[in-house]
Formats: C-alpha cells, structure tokens, sequence
C-alpha cells in the first residue's frame, strides 16, 4: 500500500509517518510540508519520500500525486485556531480552497485513491448545538464547517470514496509550543508560569498514539464511511483542570494565574460523540487524561532543548 499524507510535516503527521514506518504493509509513505518538515534520518529510509507543496496551488498537488501514485491520500493541511494566521485569508484559501484543489485534482484520474479528510471538531459547532461566545462564528470555524460541507457533497458529485475525520483536541509529545500543555510546561521549565484567559474553556482532549491509532483502522479498512468519524475522550476537560495536573506533575505549589478579560475566547465547549469510531472502527481512547498529560510533560522536560529551545 501507497500512501501520501498532504500537511504532514509536523505534530500528528510525524507521529502517524512513524507507526506506518514500522508496517509491513505499507510499501511507500510519501508526505508534503509547506514551510519546514521535521523527521530525521528520513534519508536512510527508502520508505519515505517528503516533497514540498503548497495546496493553494493545484498543480503542486497534482505533482505530488502523480509522484507517488497513492493508495490512499490523508489530507491534513490545515491552518490553526490560535495563535490565529498573519493572513486571515488563510483559513479560506487552505481549509477550503486547498481541500477543493485536491477534489478536483482526484476527478482527473482514473484510479481514484480513497481519500480520508483530517477536518476539526470545530466542524461540528453550531449556535445551537454547542456554547459559543460571540454572536457570529470566526473565519476558522466557518472554514471548518464550509469544508465538511465541500467535501461530504463532492463524494456523491465527484464520485471518490472518502471518510471525513474530525479530531477535537489532539494533545501529547512534539506538539506546538504555542499549545497549552506544551507553553504551560514550558513557561515552567524557564521558571515562570502561565496566565489562563479563559480558565472554564473546556475541550475534548484526546492524546496523539489514540488518533494514529485512529487513522490506522481508517486507512485499513478499505472502506468508504457515510458517517463522520468523530475522535476525542468524550470526556470534556477545562482549561484550569489541565493546568492544575500540570502543577501537580511538576510539583508546582501555587495558586494557578487568572487574568479577568471581557476579550473572551468564542468556543467554550467541545464533545466528540465517539459512537460511530466505537461501531465502525472498534475504536476507543486507551490512554487516560492523566497518563497522557504525565507522558506529554515528561517528553517535553527530556527534550526541551533540542525541540523547543
């Protein structure tokens, strides 16, 4: 089996390049980085082909294709909630225009590869069905939402088999420094300690081994699933409680920082309904919050230096 994995140069994509590595089954793993990519000692490994690309141009994603005549295709480019992009066009232009030039650039061939699309669980957020903030939506949640609806619509139209996944809070080692686990500990580590803004802000967390684990069963399958695949514990957690396990991990002995704001974060709530992974997949979290987040700050004080400093 083939597989290309578009957006992959980073936190989920390195550690799912990783498990595929070790899979007899899997004859050839190609994936894209726009900016930078991060896997060393790839070039010893006669598995892995990294090519740059950049989805908003669809000539460069019908190059990456044709070079690696994939099996299946992940698409994880994406652009993130925060820090927000420098260009606000960007979550348009890569969450939707870049998910439609892969589309098109699949209507072109006549072996179709099953695509499976790594959408956000912010995909799933409505006035009505989740707590949120403000009286519009941001332009990543449209985006979000806006692609779910691209792509679902396109499998009937466009006649490609595809299975949308949407991952709600992903966590655990070689995340980004900006995330909260990782900027906590790291505030720490330099001897200062983080300011929550939004300590009752709760998500969904889920660590990083249980969504490769995830993909996995996706990719083999070989099915095609109507259904949204939703990944997460389905277990809410609040921004306060994940820092005050940091704490506890760290042996940090003081009252957590709380800056009153009126500049409130918009989406307040985030639950993944894990019923349709437990039925089609025979998925479910293995990892527990506290192993998770007790792995994650270890990895980071091990490696601290070479990954983020």
């Amino acid at each position: 089996m083939r597989i290309l994995i578009i957006g992959a140069s980073s936190f989920i994509g390195s550690h799912l390049i990783q498990k595929l590595e070790d899979l007899n089954e899997i004859n050839q793993i190609t994936f894209t980085y726009f900016s930078n990519k991060y896997f060393p000692g790839q070039e010893n490994n006669a598995k892995l082909l990294s090519l740059k690309c950049d989805v908003r141009n669809i000539q460069d994603i019908e190059l990456v294709i044709d070079k690696s005549h994939p099996d299946v295709i992940i698409f994880m480019a994406s652009t993130r909630y925060f820090p927000p992009p420098l260009n606000i066009n960007d979550h348009e232009d890569i969450n939707i225009k870049g998910l439609k030039n892969l589309i098109d650039s699949l209507d072109k061939l006549e072996k179709k590869p099953r695509l499976i699309f790594a959408n956000s669980g912010a995909a799933k957020l409505t006035k009505k069905n989740m707590k949120i903030n403000n009286s519009e939506l941001d332009n990543y949640t449209l985006s979000k939402i806006k692609a779910s609806k691209l792509f679902n619509s396109n499998k009937t139209t466009k006649n490609f088999n595809g299975t949308e996944v949407r991952l709600f809070t992903p966590y655990g080692p070689k995340d980004h420094e900006y995330r909260l686990i990782q900027s906590s500990v790291i505030k720490i580590i330099k001897g200062e300690y983080p300011i929550l803004r939004n300590p009752n802000s709760v998500r969904d967390y889920i660590y990083v081994e249980d969504v490769v684990d995830a993909f996995i069963k996706i990719i083999f399958s070989n099915q095609n699933y109507e259904n949204i695949i939703e990944i997460g514990s389905s277990n809410p957690t609040s921004t306060k409680a994940i820092t005050e396990k940091i704490y506890s991990i760290m042996d940090v002995n003081r009252e957590i920082e709380i800056y009153e704001s009126s500049d409130e974060e918009q989406i307040l709530y985030m639950k993944a309904d894990l019923s349709d992974a437990k039925e089609y997949l025979d998925w479910a979290p293995k990892i527990n919050l506290d192993e998770g987040i007790y792995n994650t700050v270890k990895w980071i004080k091990e490696n601290y230096k070479v990954f983020y400093e």
